[in-house]
Formats: structure tokens, sequence, C-alpha cells
């Protein structure tokens, strides 16, 4: 009977030989986390280790692996020194995830050519060298390309932000993004490749993963941002070996002997410097930093960036977006001698503190000038309320900047005389040209006696073109304002008129920007309030008071758009992050408009004879 079942059985489900393939595919792999799958099957092809790759050589990059690897994460960005092997993260989170889930991948370079190189000199080698992922090859001669990889069950990518094709034609699970803050800045009115890159991820939401690796550059680059904006960012903690305390390893605590203070190249090159520990002052060479990093952690923190340092804070339980944070001091391809040398030659040279900051501590450079910058500009307020006009002023002009989202201004009021001295009555932004025409035409703005003032000319920047028609539009039934457009330079003189054919009651200001750039970052900033052409702001409160709280001040995001630029090696104003710097043009086509108007020539006291021909700044509100 048994027999017969048996027999049944066989006829209705027959067996079938599985091909060794098909039982390789459907084996239960083992459990691995990155790194333990890394030094199983990852074979370093260059550098100084050469060979099965080993944690212990970096114990820092474990826990950047391991927490990729998590289920629940999504998001990971790592920001380290040059040449501290973060890329080689994103190497092994790729190969682990070609081996445990076929993932199509993605990986973004800066340009056509790296992303060729690491193709060709990177990707394809660990392929070859790796046992599990060399088994996953077709066999095909057409596999490995240098802008794509084929495998049995996946294909990875290869692009770079210039071509936007290789961001955004097809759906991928895995998105590897390296040295983000070498790629080019992206124009004001598209998508920065990041997010470009990040967006074929969408229909993958529960099992999608991003990895982004750079060195830093400024706190607003797209590197930092991504950091800070992740819910736990993870700074790597050396351990004491003496006293067992954990710390962050910074430059201040690096020591040498004073006899070799402005030798920084006998320092670098015998090593002559030793690192001290913030908790018990024990002295520690390169054994005892090499047991340190060794012994370290990474912890939770923040970053300050008035402080420009890291604050511990709480631990979040299962976050989806994690960075991490690491530098040259706890990389065994730099020693501390070269680190101090570095830190020597930052005392006298910028250029090298920025490669200090940038380069092996990976923090983002921020001079203390460009700080200082800001302070600056919050330093001319004075205490008079926004839409206040002072007595002596005898013009107010108005500047519109013009973006897609809405209109920024600046209302400036005008003593007469050579110093062109003037006071910010009002800054602002409005999303309508209607409110725009409220905030220049309809809103009231009073002297000390209470009587109104009325805008007696501005500019209005015409833009790249998309709203150019619009500009002219809008000028031609508000007479006093009319359309700008800015040159990096201009021939002969600082600004001229021309005539508009489409609309020929209209005259176009051409401008050269890095003229009254000039004249306002290098001349009017630099002026005390008490001196005579100050460059006045109202109060940073809106009741008039001094500010107490820059956080909270209304004229922050002024201060920060007039610190937008700086100059290149031409001596030419650049603005190379696309920071925002709307108030920065308005402001320019203020000087502009002084010129326009002569503020320079005119008398400081009219004779009564004058003041009974002129009109004066509180006539009748109309536009003109």
């Amino acid at each position: 009977m048994m027999r017969a079942v048996e027999q049944a059985q066989a006829e209705l489900f027959p067996s079938v030989a599985l091909t060794a393939g098909e039982i390789e595919a459907w084996r239960r792999k083992e459990p691995l986390t990155v790194s333990q799958w890394a030094e199983r099957f990852r074979v370093a092809t260059d550098g100084p280790w050469k060979g099965p790759w080993r944690n212990e050589h970096t114990p820092y990059l474990i826990e950047p692996m391991n927490t990729w690897g998590l289920p629940h994460v999504r998001e990971v960005w790592v920001i380290g020194p040059l040449q501290g092997g973060k890329t080689q993260i994103a190497y092994n989170c790729w190969g682990y995830g070609q081996h445990y889930d076929q993932a199509w991948s993605l990986f973004v370079m800066a340009d056509e050519k790296s992303a060729a190189r690491v193709s060709k000199e990177r990707l394809q080698p660990i392929i070859k060298t790796s046992p599990a992922l060399s088994q996953l090859l077709t066999g095909s001669p057409l596999d490995l390309g240098n802008y794509e990889l084929r495998m049995q069950a996946s294909m990875t990518y290869m692009g770079w932000p210039r071509s936007e094709a290789s961001l955004a034609t097809f759906p991928i699970p895995q998105v590897f993004l390296d040295e983000v803050d070498l790629w080019p800045v992206p124009r004001k009115d598209t998508m920065d490749a990041v997010d470009l890159a990040k967006a074929r991820t969408t229909t993958f939401p529960h099992t999608s993963k991003v990895l982004g690796v750079t060195t830093c550059t400024v706190e607003d680059a797209l590197g930092w941002e991504n950091l800070c904006k992740c819910q736990e960012v993870r700074v790597y903690m050396a351990r004491c070996p003496l006293c067992g305390e954990l710390q962050i390893m910074r430059r201040e605590q690096l020591r040498w002997d004073g006899g070799l203070a402005g030798q920084p190249d006998r320092v670098e090159a015998e090593n002559l410097s030793w690192y001290e520990c913030e908790h018990c002052q024990a002295s520690w060479g390169e054994v005892e930093r090499r047991r340190a990093v060794q012994a370290g952690a990474y912890a939770p923190h923040r970053w300050d960036s008035k402080a420009q340092w890291w604050e511990p804070c709480p631990v979040v339980q299962r976050p989806v977006k994690v960075g991490f944070h690491f530098s040259s001091f706890h990389s065994p391809f730099v020693t501390l001698g070269k680190v101090a040398a570095q830190a020597m030659r930052a005392q006298a040279d910028p250029k090298a503190e920025v490669t200090l900051f940038n380069k092996m501590l990976a923090l983002p450079y921020r001079s203390e000038q460009a700080t200082r910058s800001e302070d600056l500009v919050l330093a001319l307020c004075d205490n008079r309320p926004p839409g206040l006009v002072p007595g002596q002023a005898v013009a107010l002009t108005a500047c519109v900047d013009v973006q897609r989202s809405g209109f920024y201004f600046t209302i400036r009021a005008w003593a007469p005389g050579p110093e062109r001295e003037s006071w910010l009555v009002r800054a602002g932004f409005v999303d309508s040209w209607a409110g725009l025409e409220k905030a220049l035409f309809q809103d009231e703005y009073l002297d000390p006696e209470g009587q109104a003032c009325v805008v007696v000319f501005g500019l209005v920047d015409s833009g790249d073109g998309e709203m150019t028609r619009e500009v002219y539009d809008w000028c031609q039934v508000h007479p006093p304002l009319r359309p700008s457009k800015g040159y990096e330079q201009l021939k002969a003189q600082p600004y001229r008129q021309s005539k508009i054919d489409t609309h020929p009651s209209l005259v176009l200001f051409g401008v050269s920007t890095n003229y009254y750039k000039s004249d306002l970052l290098d001349g009017k900033l630099r002026i005390n309030p008490g001196d005579a052409g100050a460059w006045h702001l109202h109060a940073n409160q809106p009741d008039g008071r001094q500010q107490d709280d820059k956080a909270t001040g209304l004229l922050n995001d002024y201060a920060r758009q007039l610190c937008a630029e700086t100059r290149n090696e031409r001596g030419l104003w650049q603005n190379p992050r696309k920071r925002a710097n709307h108030y920065l043009d308005c402001e320019v086509l203020q000087l502009v408009c002084a010129d326009y108007l002569g503020i320079r020539y005119m008398a400081r006291e009219a004779t009564p004879e004058q003041d009974r021909n002129s009109q004066p700044l509180t006539r009748s509100r109309s536009r003109w």
C-alpha cells in the first residue's frame, strides 16, 4: 500500500534535478554584517596593505559599514579626511549588496573621467578578486565596462552630475555618492545632483539604501548639509589608554617642543609631536595613539555652528538617516607629526589652514574674517525701528531682486553730500507683484515729525530672461522704478542707460556689479556707524531694541546674504557655493540709485529760495 502511494506521488510530482546555479541561488546565505563580509570576501587591490581586508587596520570604518546594512536604515553620510578610507566603506557596502541582494546600483562620481576610472581601477578589480562576487559574472566579455557592470541578476551604473540622464533614467534601490563636495555647483533653478540621484530610490521605500562619502569644504556644501540633516550624527572618539576616558581628538591638544616653532618640515619628517589627553594630560606617542583609536567608539553629537565644534546629544532610537565623522587623527596613514606640521603652517598661511580643516580635521572651514563679517554688518544697526526715516534724509529709493518665488527688496534713505550716508528703512521679501506694490507705494514710511515719505526712484533687476518681460511691463506702469541688468564689468563707466526696443518709454540701466560690490563690501560696510558716510541699518529687533539674541534678529538673513560673496584671484566678486545673495544685489543697486540721483552733489543745507522751489521728500504720496 505504501509503495503504491509513493508511486502515485512520484507520478503527480516528478522530481527535477536542479542545476548547480539553481542550488546556489536557493542556498541560504550565512548572516554576516558588512564588516564581516568584507573580511571574508573582500581583497584590497591597492594601498599599503594589499591582500585580504582586515578591519583591525581601520576600526573607525566598521560601524558606518554595519549601520548601512541595518534593515531600518535608509541613508548614511560619512565625512572623513583625505585618504582616510571613507571610500572603502562605499566599496564594501556595494559588494555586500551585490552578493546578498543582487541589488541594482548607481555610483555617482564628480565627473565622467572619475566615473570611468573608478569602474576600471576600483570596482572591476574588486569583483575579479572577490571569491563571492567573481561567481556572479555571466562570463560575457561585455560584463565589465567603464560605465556599466553587469552581473547575473544586477546592474551597476556609473553616473556624474553633468549627465542628468545618468542620474534620472532607471529606478535604483542602492545609490552611492562619492566626494559630493567636489561636484559642480548646480544652477539655482535646477535640482542638485544629490537629490536627483536619491530620487532614483523613490520606488523602493522600504529597501532603498543611500550612502554618501566625502571630504569637507564649508558648512553650506552638499556633504556637510546632508550630514547635519541626519537624525543622528556619530563622531569617533578615542579612548585614552591610561585613564580610559573617551574624547574627540582636536588640534588644540597637539604638542611639540617649543624649540621647533617655525620648523614644520622637521616636525613632519621626524614625527616630533605628541598628543596630550584632555582628561589626564598623558602624552600619546604613535603607539598610544594607535591603542586609543583601536579602543575608541562612536558617540552621538550635534554640530554647534556658532562654537564650531561638537556637542554631545541623546541617542536616537532606530534612526533612518545616520551620519558619521572621523578625522586624520584616527587614520593609520597619517602621523601626529604630519598633523602638527600642518597646524604650524596654518598659523601663517590661510591656504594651509583650509587644508588642515578640510583634508585632515574633516571640518568645514570658516575663516575668522568671514565670521566677523556678519558681526560687522549687524554692528551697523541703530535703534530705529523698521519704517522710520531719519530727519536728515532727502531721498528715498527702493531696489528689487526678482526671483521666481518672489521679490527681495530694500528701501533706503539718503543724506546729501559726497559721503553718501544712508539708512536702511526696510528690507523684506514678498511673493507677488501686489505685495511688492504695497511695500513700496502703500505702506507708510514716516520721518521723526510724522510726515510720510515716498520712494522717488528705484531699480528692479530684470533677471536672466525668465521674468524680464514681466519686469519691463511692471516698471512701465510704475515710473519711479526702472529695470536694470547686471554685468560683471562695464568699460569706462560704472553704469549706463540704454533704450528697450519692446518698451520705448523705458530705459534699461546696465550695471557694473563688480564696481559697485567693491564700493559696498570694501567701502561702505567698513565705515563705523559714527563716521561720515556710514551705511546704517535699522534695529535688529521689531521694537527698535538692540539685538540681544542674534538667532532671532530681523537682519540676520540680510547680514548673511551681504557676506555671501568673496573675491577670486582675478579680483572679481563671485559666489562659488551659490549662497543666497539677494539683499546684496538690492544694496548694489541702491548705490547706482545714489549715483543717478546725484546724491554726492546735493547741498547739505538748502537756502530758503531753494526750499520754495524744490519738492520735499514728504510731499504728496504720488508714485512719481
